[in-house]
């Protein structure tokens, strides 16, 4: 009995999810969003270019008229850090960022990555990395028809390379997950939660993507 419960809360969290996503994705993701138009008011009352690099500190400071330095040079990347006896946050970004996943990620020289089962199939290609971005469209653009699409998940706003990708394989997500539930509905093979794909492998990678066992093995580096 409980375990029915259990399962009816998975599946009613699993729904509210993609309720929300698709509005999330339209208010932030699609074209002219929310969020650009945003951006856009921000550039054009700051005259600065390079508002996306900045943090949400550094933007504020900005519109009270506080000095900020140029961040054309900052690498877009960041990750949250919690501190669980004083309940909070600290975002940190760029070089901070570099040197966090330094200690966090040893030097790995495996040549399989081992996940979920998502969709049946065989599959060997070359590797084409779509990393999490407020703008997709520039990796959207490079993907080919025939690559093997690796990220960390996949949404909606991945669509247009998921067509085109013969498997699919990410760092995160379970049999529930978007990239499970797509590759069955258009039969890709696909391999989740590998936790380490984006690390491990490289844009130009020749690897196999067996989704009959769940290992995805590097034939060829680039």
């Amino acid at each position: 009995m409980q375990a029915q419960r259990l399962i009816r809360y998975l599946i009613t969290i699993q729904k509210l999810k993609f309720q929300i996503r698709g509005p999330l994705n339209k208010l932030c993701l699609s074209q002219d969003s929310v969020l650009d138009r945003l951006v856009i008011a921000i550039i054009k009352k700051t005259n600065r270019r390079d508002i996306i690099a900045l943090t949400v500190d550094e933007v504020k400071n900005l519109l009270r008229n506080k000095k900020v330095n140029n961040q054309n040079h900052r690498q877009i990347s960041s990750c949250l850090q919690t501190q669980l006896k004083s309940n909070k946050v600290i975002i940190k970004t760029g070089a901070q960022v570099k040197k966090l996943a330094k200690q966090l990620v040893p030097k790995l020289t495996i040549k399989e990555l081992v996940g979920t089962i998502a969709c049946k199939g065989l599959v060997r290609g070359k590797v084409r990395i779509i990393p999490l971005s407020d703008n997709p469209s520039y990796y959207l653009r490079q993907f080919k028809k025939g690559e093997i699409l690796v990220s960390e998940t996949t949404g909606p706003e991945l669509m247009p390379a998921i067509r085109k990708a013969s498997a699919i394989v990410t760092d995160e997500g379970g049999l529930m997950s978007h990239a499970a539930l797509i590759s069955r509905e258009f039969k890709i093979p696909c391999i989740v939660g590998t936790k380490l794909a984006t690390k491990m492998l490289k844009n130009g990678n020749f690897i196999e993507v067996n989704a009959n066992n769940g290992i995805v093995k590097i034939l060829k580096s680039k």
